[in-house]
């Protein structure tokens, strides 16, 4: 600095810098809030009063009767809106591999679009997410895992 300014420069600035100081710098999660409340803003999606979690046998991402009926009025109510788009979002227990869970997780979602699809569901009102274990809805019995946490489950994400 000394060979840009004076020290009586270089004082005065010191002095100025100390008496009115920048504002202080968010950390990296602060301005993480503030990009997504400013950018990304959280938007309620009303949820139709459909049951909309189906459950899956022990290692297992093949539809049971039981699933299909759940996912029956699905059907109607997508036909009727077709402005609307859910997510199936796949789960598993904590048995098992924490990778072969996810494939497992997505298998599942899998099977619930190909089912609404198949029933004349436009695709690309469907998007398959997928959680392998990391999203209990029950605590996992560590030998038998939870038949809750086996499950997808459907939510509507666009208007």
């Amino acid at each position: 600095l000394s060979e840009i300014y004076t020290p009586q420069e270089i004082e005065l600035r010191r002095l100025a810098y100390a008496s009115n100081p920048p504002p202080a710098v968010p950390a990296i999660g602060d301005l993480a809030d503030v990009f997504r409340k400013r950018f990304c803003p959280v938007v309620k999606v009303e949820q139709p009063k459909i049951a909309n979690t189906v459950y899956f046998a022990f290692d297992s991402a093949e539809l049971s009767e039981d699933a299909k009926r759940v996912l029956q009025p699905w059907i109607q109510w997508l036909k009727a809106n077709p402005e609307k788009k859910i997510e199936v979002g796949g789960h598993t227990d904590n048995l098992g591999d924490e990778l072969y869970n996810l494939i497992l997780s997505k298998n599942r979602a899998d099977a619930v679009k190909n089912w609404l699809t198949e029933n004349g569901v436009d695709a690309n009102q469907v998007l398959v997410a997928y959680f392998g274990e990391t999203r209990p809805v029950a605590p996992n019995d560590p030998k038998r895992g939870n038949p809750k946490n086996r499950r997808v489950e459907i939510k509507v994400i666009a208007k």
